[in-house]
């Protein structure tokens, strides 16, 4: 996993994990979006997941180039991750 600059400074700003990034990357669902993938950790992903997931993993959305889904564009936590049914 490729994390750019931007994404390292956004992670660093809203207090994200690489562990939450990793987590949204491998259990997250895949949006793709034009040239962009959002990889999602909603309802579906938790209940899914046999891990243990920290309380700050749900709503993790993970951006990456749709060629290229091991760089990391930017990272953000929705505060509406509950209504992520999609």
């Amino acid at each position: 996993m490729t994390i750019t600059e931007h994404a390292q400074v956004r992670m660093e700003q809203r207090n994200l994990t690489i562990d939450a990034v990793q987590f949204a990357l491998h259990f997250g669902r895949r949006i793709n979006r034009g040239a962009r993938t959002l990889w999602c950790v909603g309802w579906a992903e938790l209940q899914s997941s046999d891990a243990d997931i920290p309380d700050d993993f749900p709503g993790i959305v993970v951006v990456t180039p749709r060629d290229q889904p091991s760089t990391v564009i930017t990272a953000y936590q929705d505060e509406n991750w509950e209504l992520l049914y999609i």
